[in-house]
């Protein structure tokens, strides 16, 4: 089988040279940024830390009956968007990226969840989680 290969242009004309895996990974680590930075989502690095009790959090918000429909409903979807075989980002076309679309997707689901529930609420919830803790 031939080799892939990506041109270039360069000072003695048009060059090709071999399409390495440490490419494809530079470029996938400058589009993740370019995504962040997008997004202006600078509390998803705090998420991924403190993921479990963001769980915990959102389990408990998603059976309160306190909490509007309509955010739930929208963290339904995504984790059941990130579990489909169906992607915007093909996990077989382009492996890092594809699986981190659906993990930015389902943070940002439950950012939203814990942003329109009433504060009080999820301060309560927040309270439980931190005395079993």
């Amino acid at each position: 089988m031939g080799e892939l290969t990506i041109g270039c242009w360069r000072t003695g004309g048009f060059q090709t040279r071999p399409f390495t895996d440490h490419f494809l990974v530079i470029v996938m680590l400058r589009i993740f940024l370019l995504l962040f930075r997008l997004l202006r989502v600078r509390g998803v690095l705090s998420i991924i830390s403190r993921l479990p009790k963001y769980l915990r959090l959102t389990w408990r918000l998603l059976w309160d009956s306190r909490i509007p429909v309509l955010p739930k409903v929208f963290v339904v979807l995504t984790v059941l968007y990130g579990l489909s075989p169906f992607d915007i980002i093909p996990e077989a076309i382009l492996p890092h990226i594809g699986l981190g679309d659906d993990i930015v997707f389902v943070i940002l689901s439950i950012r939203n969840l814990i942003a329109a529930s009433p504060q009080n609420i999820v301060q309560e919830h927040a309270r439980k989680i931190a005395e079993k803790s």
